[in-house]
């Protein structure tokens, strides 16, 4: 099985969490920041891509830089433009049998509202008779949205971690979503570091989604993930 598990990083959050994006709303939605996934043979055990883009995005706010470091300055710098980087991510998607995140659903989400931002100014600068280009986003969100299956680690551990919480208004207990520094502890009984940076999220979630699918640890079976650790400066 070839799995592809992705995460982002964006430049705030959107007006309505459960909305979902359309020819209508995308500009409600957050901007890519950065753009991180890998895609993992199960089969054979082993790492078959693994890709990480800083995308370039006029703005970012300095309390969206506190959480994921991505500064203005490194984004004109480093980044590419997020067409270039969602096409590639499409692209290897359409390999996978499966797709994994954590809260799978916010990423899902993004992601759509920057293909219908795709989709929108490519038909401004298309005659409706040379519209090839803006036909690939249109197909491309039918893809993401329709045929792919899709695993959420934050969804499928609620009851593995039974994390606690209360409503706020009337103080009723409930069994609250697990972060996926919670659902990592729980797992593996220590904090991972350096989280809210897509790529080691990805990591991280992919680890997780291992051990749960699995039942197994896959730093044990494959050193590939190792070496992913240290390149990334956190192998413990």
């Amino acid at each position: 099985m070839l799995v592809l598990v992705f995460d982002t990083e964006t430049d705030g959050l959107p007006q309505n969490m459960r909305a979902i994006p359309n020819i209508n709303n995308y500009q409600d939605w957050p901007k890519i920041v950065q753009l991180s996934y890998m895609l993992y043979d199960t089969d054979a055990n082993k790492i078959v891509l693994c890709h990480n883009y800083v995308i370039r995005v006029s703005n970012i706010s300095h309390e969206s830089t506190k959480i994921h470091g991505i500064t203005n300055e490194k984004s004109q710098r480093d980044g590419i433009p997020i067409k270039e980087a969602l096409k590639l991510f499409i692209e290897n998607m359409k390999k996978a049998d499966l797709i994994v995140a954590h809260n799978v659903e916010f990423d899902q989400k993004v992601i759509l509202a920057e293909l219908y931002s795709a989709m929108v100014q490519e038909k401004e600068s298309e005659s409706e008779f040379t519209n090839t280009e803006s036909n690939y986003w249109v197909n491309s969100i039918g893809h993401m949205l329709y045929t792919k299956k899709y695993y959420c680690t934050m969804q499928e551990s609620i009851d593995l971690c039974s994390l606690e919480s209360f409503t706020k208004v009337d103080k009723k207990p409930y069994k609250k979503f697990p972060s996926l520094l919670e659902l990592y502890r729980h797992l593996f009984g220590y904090e991972p570091q350096g989280l809210h940076n897509a790529i080691i999220d990805v990591v991280v979630c992919f680890q997780c989604f291992y051990k749960m699918r699995f039942g197994v640890v896959v730093r044990e079976i494959n050193p590939e993930i190792d070496g992913l650790l240290e390149a990334l400066e956190l192998l413990k």
